[in-house]
């Protein structure tokens, strides 16, 4: 509930949107915005998984993004 009561609060372009919480017995489900463009590290351009290196430009647009959300 942490997480929520900060999502709730956040508004950037860089931090998935929250909008809505439902609950039974067993879970807690987080209604958020839709991302399709999947985990950082799952991505199209897996580096860490096919052994190629980030070049500095890329690692600096991903750095650059989590700063931003920061």
């Amino acid at each position: 509930m942490d997480e929520v009561d900060l999502l709730k609060k956040v508004d950037h372009p860089n931090i998935v949107e929250y909008f809505e919480t439902y609950d039974d017995k067993s879970y807690i489900y987080l209604v958020m915005e839709l991302c399709t463009g999947g985990e950082l590290f799952d991505s199209s351009e897996d580096y860490l998984k096919s052994g190629k290196a980030y070049s500095e430009k890329r690692a600096a647009e991903v750095i650059m993004k989590c700063l931003e959300a920061l």
